[in-house]
């Protein structure tokens, strides 16, 4: 899912400040703050390079968290996701660079 984990220590103020990240809505163009049911797991394959996204990450000023490369790869299955849905929705076989595109 695209949600930021909550934290098993018994912190409950810390996981009460805790909210679901958003995602894109059904049609591709804005985003909605309730996860869709479709989303990914926390399962899933990385598909990322930790050390080149943590350098691109801090090449603009930011520090990363250790959830951080967890929840970029859930976002980028998502998108693997909606493309290839795409793409199939539209008789083709071949995912193109506009299959990404929000309108």
């Amino acid at each position: 899912m695209l949600q930021r984990a909550a934290l098993d220590s018994g912190d409950s103020s810390r996981r009460s400040k805790e909210e679901p990240m958003a995602e894109w809505d059904s049609d591709g163009t804005t985003w909605d703050s309730t996860p869709a049911a479709e989303s990914t797991d926390s399962g899933s394959e990385m598909l990322l390079v930790g050390s080149k996204t943590r350098a691109a990450l801090k090449a603009h000023g930011c520090n990363v968290g250790g959830d951080a490369l967890e929840a970029l790869n859930e976002v980028v299955h998502w998108f693997v996701e909606q493309g290839a849905s795409r793409a199939v929705a539209n008789g083709r076989k071949t995912v193109r660079g506009h299959d990404f595109m929000v309108k």
